[in-house]
């Protein structure tokens, strides 16, 4: 289940340690080798292409040239999984989420690549994604703007809202980019949470004056979707996955 930070770093390694893996046997070199010409022990290159861990933003630089394939392919897999909207092409900071095909001309290094989860975000009463989640695709955010709001890259993340408790500031099917390492809650924010065994839910977090916490969906109809009351012993033990930072959707 997609529940925190180091789990989704965990399947980012496995995924990225795999595309070594084929990348290196295809060029028919030994791990000893690559690791002698990346400059890193052997004991590295096995860590990676066993999914222990990944390779710093340095180190794929250096394992991209060497294995003759581009980084973007071997950080997030081929191209084919990033996709375009029609009419995004020109920057604008109020999207600053251009979805993009990789072309011959298109300025890569302006663009950080987000993984997209296969893991649906509930805006109702929580969402199963099954006992893992798989990347689909990617997402082109502008490097200037992710460290304008000082994030990192390895902390981003793409998920998909479903469900119409979050309407109208979230929407079913809504593109959400949530920060994994932000997980101290601000009062009037919305966080994506795990509530087994239901799944992900979308939530707005409120802090009371007694030190409760109050999640909240932002669809007036409380009938439908109640506020939910926490103690603060309570709110200690929620699995907060992150933050959510942007939205994109139909308007």
């Amino acid at each position: 289940v997609f529940d925190n930070t180091s789990y989704a770093c965990k399947l980012l390694s496995m995924e990225i340690g795999e595309r070594i893996r084929r990348a290196r046997e295809k060029a028919g070199i030994s791990q000893s080798e690559l690791a002698r010409r990346v400059g890193v022990k052997p004991q590295a290159v096995q860590a990676w292409e066993a999914g222990k861990n990944g390779p710093s933003r340095k180190r794929i630089s250096s394992l991209a040239k060497e294995l003759q394939i581009s980084e973007e392919e071997l950080e997030f897999g081929r191209r084919m999984g990033v996709v375009v909207l029609e009419g995004q092409a020109k920057y604008d900071p109020k999207h600053p989420s251009t979805i993009i095909t990789i072309e011959k001309n298109f300025p890569t290094e302006k663009y950080a690549f987000i993984p997209r989860y296969d893991a649906k975000t509930s805006a109702g009463g929580g969402y199963h994604n099954g006992d893992h989640v798989e990347i689909s695709k990617t997402h082109a955010f502008r490097i200037d703007w992710i460290r304008k709001n000082n994030w990192r890259e390895e902390d981003l993340c793409v998920v998909e809202a479903s469900g119409h408790s979050m309407d109208p500031h979230i929407r079913d099917g809504d593109v959400l980019l949530v920060n994994m390492s932000d997980k101290e809650f601000q009062d009037g924010k919305v966080y994506i949470l795990l509530f087994p065994p239901e799944g992900l839910r979308a939530k707005r977090v409120h802090r009371m004056a007694d030190g409760r916490i109050r999640i909240s969906s932002d669809n007036p109809d409380k009938a439908q979707f109640p506020d939910e009351y926490y103690s603060p012993t309570e709110a200690a033990h929620l699995n907060i996955v992150g933050k959510v930072v942007q939205r994109s959707g139909e308007i």
